[in-house]
């Protein structure tokens, strides 16, 4: 599949907030892709808890998707597909 084609070792943040309503579903696609590559990493932060990496990327909105610690900066609700076109 597309997900196990990626090689390169690539790391997914998805910083959040507990109020968002389209954070669940870009945590959920990075998870997931995650969860079927092991040469993928995704974690999730809470903004509020983490304003060191909300100022370190100028997070102005949530969700915010940093991909190997800034190689690429998007924002907004990711699906699977999505989120394969971002770390590709």
């Amino acid at each position: 599949t597309a997900i196990q084609a990626i090689k390169k070792p690539t790391k997914i943040q998805v910083l959040t907030s507990l109020t968002c309503t389209m954070c669940p579903d870009t945590v959920v696609a990075a998870q997931h892709i995650a969860s079927l590559n092991n040469a993928i990493s995704a974690e999730v932060y809470d903004v509020s808890h983490f304003g060191q990496l909300k100022d370190r990327y100028n997070v102005m909105s949530v969700p915010c998707i940093i991909i190997n610690d800034g190689e690429k900066i998007e924002f907004g609700r990711k699906s699977v597909e999505q989120m394969l076109a971002i770390i590709r």
